[in-house]
């Protein structure tokens, strides 16, 4: 049994999606395996908020705009982002190489 190596990557979503966009990437994943995906991660921190009601606690996004998915493969995810609404592509070098 060989093991792979994986790399984190970072993928633009659109702002205020990215727990939308994790969650769903990783359920197509359960759905149909997509080949070299590990995982999605879009952190955050839980915000709370007072006012004359009462306290509430919100999620707020640390990186908006971008989610991370560490893949052994970045080819295999690409196809599955262009199909996922709410996700634009990878983040790329100046040379086209997503990082």
């Amino acid at each position: 049994m060989s093991t792979q190596t994986t790399k984190w990557y970072t993928v633009t979503v659109v702002p205020g999606r990215e727990m939308l966009v994790a969650s769903r990437l990783e359920a197509e994943d359960l759905r149909k395996p997509i080949p070299g995906f590990v995982r999605a991660y879009s952190p955050y921190e839980n915000v709370i908020t007072e006012n004359e009601k009462g306290s509430k606690t919100k999620q707020m996004a640390l990186c908006v705009g971008y989610i991370f998915v560490e893949v052994t493969n970045i080819k295999g995810i690409i196809g599955v982002l262009r199909t996922l609404d709410g996700a634009i592509g990878t983040l790329n070098d100046r040379q086209g190489i997503p990082i």
